[in-house]
């Protein structure tokens, strides 16, 4: 926002010196022209004001060759810094990508365990109902034994 004001204002000033150096051309044709049909003093005085628009010229196309130069170095380096923005956004996309890789590997893993320490449970639960009814027969075996 703000570098998007300086540079309307810079722009705002570029044309605002344009303008200026486009009515001090204007004047110093006009001063040129006149030059040819007056006495001495006048033409010594136009010439003493065209040396003057002449010097304002040059002073005005310095100043804005600075503001344009100043310009174009403003936005060298906000291009720099949305291609520095954009390098590091695509390196965070990239490191979350594998992140995401790692994290979707994690969840499989632990989803396989998860399946595996239910089927150990299970075997586990059915070899113990197991075990018990072995024991169970053994005991009636044993007490149908002691009973005869």
């Amino acid at each position: 926002n703000e570098e998007e004001e300086r540079t309307r204002m810079d722009r705002e000033r570029l044309i605002d010196l344009n303008a200026k150096i486009e009515n001090l051309s204007s004047q110093l044709d006009e001063a040129k022209r006149n030059t040819k049909s007056h006495s001495p003093q006048v033409i010594a005085s136009l010439r003493q004001r065209t040396e003057q628009a002449e010097s304002e010229l040059q002073r005005a196309t310095s100043e804005r060759r600075e503001e344009e130069q100043a310009l174009i170095k403003r936005i060298a380096l906000t291009l720099k810094v949305l291609q520095l923005q954009k390098e590091c956004g695509e390196r965070m996309a990239r490191r979350q990508d594998a992140v995401d890789g790692v994290l979707d590997s994690s969840l499989s893993v632990l989803g396989e365990e998860k399946d595996g320490a239910a089927a150990r449970h299970a075997t586990e639960r059915n070899m113990q109902g197991g075990i018990e009814s072995f024991y169970a027969e053994e005991g009636r075996r044993i007490r149908e034994l002691a009973a005869m």
